[in-house]
């Protein structure tokens, strides 16, 4: 933002209303360190910041440009090209726009009207030419150059970030994929598939194995119940004479996980010695100092409260 341009519009604008304000906007536009009256917003830009249409932003435009207020040297289009537009409030040149030769001729040498001829003269060529005009002198089309340079390279980063993001997305992708069912626990399939067979075999019906759901129960069982061990506490699953299984549970992979402790415990402990159980009443059952349900305790135990 040049603030002493932006000074100098309100000073000696001849604009009014509407079209002072796009003045305003366009100065403030312009770079304040090159200390250049020259600024390159896009329409959309533009017409975002003064709060207008693009079509009357281009009839403002055109009222200042018909006053003198402001010069547009229109791009032939093109990637990154945009009109560059030149701000001359009052109808004023912008200053310094006479080259170094021409200031170092004696002004009184040379008539009035020859002076304004050559400035008239060298102000059209540095806008219509290669050469790119930054308030204080005239330069030629290296500039121009330094600034494309400049755009590539701030897409170059840009594009560079977001390739690296998306690597990084992929990446937690990667990270956070499922494994593989096989690899990561070789009791699942195995288990599973003999489980169906022995399912079938017993109750003469087929079993419908869900791999998600029953493969992840098994997962989740402790290494110490290997392949055999499974298959040893299944057997007695499906021998079992608890009612809740029977009647209510059903012989299905998460009602084993659930009964696998009780089943591993009564399997080769046939010393063990049988909890003290009591009957509180009111559906309440008191087995080794802890209370509990009616049915939890059947559930748990295998055996009906007498």
């Amino acid at each position: 933002m040049s603030a002493k341009l932006i000074a100098r519009v309100f000073e000696r604008s001849q604009a009014s209303g509407v079209d002072l304000l796009v003045e305003v906007a366009l100065a403030h536009f312009c770079n304040h360190k090159r200390g250049d009256n020259i600024a390159y917003p896009s329409l959309a830009v533009l017409a975002t910041r003064v709060r207008l249409t693009i079509p009357g932003l281009c009839k403002s435009l055109s009222r200042l440009e018909a006053m003198s207020e402001i010069r547009r040297d229109r791009s032939s289009g093109g990637r990154n090209k945009r009109t560059r537009y030149i701000i001359c409030p009052g109808n004023s040149k912008p200053p310094d726009t006479v080259s170094s030769v021409e200031n170092s001729k004696p002004q009184e040498s040379v008539s009035e009207k020859l002076n304004s001829k050559q400035e008239n003269s060298i102000f059209k060529n540095s806008i219509s030419g290669n050469s790119k005009y930054t308030g204080s002198e005239t330069v030629n089309g290296g500039l121009h150059a330094l600034n494309k340079n400049r755009t590539r390279k701030r897409e170059s980063d840009a594009n560079a970030s977001h390739s690296s993001a998306i690597l990084s997305h992929s990446e937690r992708k990667q990270t956070h994929a499922r494994p593989d069912r096989a690899a990561s626990d070789l009791r699942v399939k195995p288990f599973l598939s003999w489980f169906a067979e022995e399912y079938e075999r017993r109750l003469g019906a087929p079993y419908a194995i869900h791999w998600g759901k029953d493969g992840k129960r098994i997962k989740e069982l402790p290494p110490a119940f290997d392949l055999p061990r499974l298959k040893d506490l299944a057997t007695r699953f499906f021998e079992s004479d608890d009612p809740w299984i029977r009647e209510k549970g059903g012989f299905t992979i998460g009602v084993f996980t659930s009964q696998i402790n009780k089943l591993a415990t009564a399997s080769g402990n046939g010393d063990a010695k049988a909890p003290e159980v009591k009957d509180l009443g009111n559906g309440m059952m008191e087995v080794d100092g802890l209370r509990m349900a009616r049915e939890t305790y059947e559930r748990k135990y295998g055996r009906s409260a007498k």
